[in-house]
């Protein structure tokens, strides 16, 4: 815990910790032009597909010919449509508009998260690892039995099988130890 304490005081602890920081911050979403951009290269790649149809006719017997081409004329009728009619246009737009918004929305959530796992002040992730580390170590039985489980040993008592991991190092570290650490830890969190 001294050495623990040392190191996360120094400066080279605080450099490393801005630099993890800075690492694991979220960019926010990037969008390729305008909502009215991304409408014009929607028409543009309608345009493209229409365009690659009337290429491939050339190959196509006259009988199939004439049967594309009525799909083809169905085609631009709906890319005309979907050019011109105010409400399809107004579709489109908020079909990009909310998608946008759900990136940043999900930008945000991000951006929160980090904030929480990587406050500015490394003292905040310091205090709320100590404290995880007195609730987990506040009730470790270090009387429980342990019995036989093939090639293992497991606690008699079901619910300490239950327990996390970190308990379960605790309680092989023996009373002393956690004692002592635990008295360390709630020094260092009075101090912080």
């Amino acid at each position: 815990m001294g050495w623990a304490k040392t190191y996360t005081e120094s400066a080279a602890f605080k450099a490393e910790y801005e630099k993890r920081r800075q690492a694991d911050t979220p960019t926010p979403p990037k969008f390729d032009g305008t909502v009215d951009d991304v409408l014009a290269r929607q028409r543009a790649e309608r345009q493209k597909s229409v365009d690659e149809m009337k290429k491939g006719f050339a190959q196509l017997t006259p009988e199939m010919r004439k049967s594309m081409e009525a799909k083809l004329e169905e085609v631009q009728a709906a890319n005309t449509k979907a050019d011109t009619d105010p409400k399809m246009v107004a579709m489109f737009r908020q079909m990009v508009e909310l998608q946008r918004a759900g990136e940043q929305e999900e930008y945000q959530k991000r951006l929160e998260a980090h904030e929480k796992r990587f406050p500015p002040n490394p003292k905040t992730v310091i205090a709320r690892r100590l404290q995880e580390f007195l609730d987990v170590s506040k009730d470790v039985d270090f009387d429980a039995k342990l019995v036989p489980a093939g090639s293992k040993m497991r606690f008699a008592d079901p619910r300490y099988e239950e327990k996390p991991p970190e308990w379960k190092l605790y309680y092989r570290a023996g009373r002393d130890v956690v004692a002592a650490a635990r008295e360390a830890a709630q020094a260092w969190l009075k101090a912080l």
